[in-house]
């Protein structure tokens, strides 16, 4: 069975969210944070890993953000 493009993607993002979302829960206490992506050679994850960043930096704008690809 083949999964349809708009699916994964509205996957991917759903789940970006629900680990960036429990961030906001530690906003005094956020000093690092990482994301693993499937491939930061694709835009697509690369996307991704920019919107963690943005929304941790939106928590606290000194945190530490790392992003690494899978591969």
């Amino acid at each position: 069975m083949k999964i349809p493009q708009a699916l994964k993607t509205y996957l991917f993002v759903l789940v970006g969210a629900a680990l960036v979302g429990p961030l906001h829960a530690a906003e005094k206490e956020l000093k690092s944070t990482a994301v693993t992506v499937g491939d930061l050679g694709n835009p697509f994850f690369v996307q991704i890993a920019r919107g963690a960043e943005t929304k941790a930096k939106e928590i606290n704008p000194n945190v530490k953000f790392t992003s690494l690809s899978s591969n």
